[in-house]
């Protein structure tokens, strides 16, 4: 599944510190906190993240609130992305998160493990290595990945984009 031209991608990001105020239109959750990332669920088949032992990661737990990802230096997260959570049959859940703006400078490194644009994700990964028939359809990672994005993510730089 990942051998063959996959569309893995490594993402770098940097959080400036914010000097002064935030912006009065800048996105606040709930309890006003400022929002650097609002929340969603990777789509890809799973993240490693580091935060280089900074904070701000929140993950929404099974009661509905948004818990923090206690910094590990030195270590990686996993996230279960959407294929993978599909692959597994709903066994396994993408985790919603999202990152709050800490008013200090700081950088975090995300690599999300991505299939080959071809390569069928349309089934059960543990039906299929027990030899059981599974009951998804066959579908290429590409375009399950854009139809996540463009319709039910509704992400804005995807809203042009042809439909196959």
């Amino acid at each position: 599944m990942f051998c063959d031209k996959p569309l893995s991608t490594l993402r770098l990001l940097h959080y400036p510190q914010r000097n002064g105020e935030p912006p009065k239109n800048a996105a606040r959750t709930k309890d006003g906190k400022i929002i650097a990332v609002d929340d969603h669920c990777d789509t890809e088949f799973l993240t490693l993240l580091t935060t280089f032992g900074h904070g701000g990661l929140e993950i929404l737990d099974n009661n509905g609130d948004w818990q923090p990802v206690p910094p590990r230096p030195e270590s990686l997260m996993v996230n279960i992305g959407d294929t993978f959570s599909s692959m597994m049959g709903g066994r396994f859940k993408a985790v919603r998160h999202r990152v709050v703006d800490l008013g200090i400078e700081r950088y975090s490194a995300a690599f999300f493990l991505a299939p080959s644009y071809d390569v069928d994700v349309g089934f059960d990964i543990m039906k299929k290595a027990r030899g059981e028939t599974t009951n998804l359809t066959e579908q290429p990672f590409g375009p399950f990945l854009f139809r996540k994005m463009k319709y039910e993510k509704k992400y804005p730089e995807f809203k042009d984009l042809p439909d196959e």
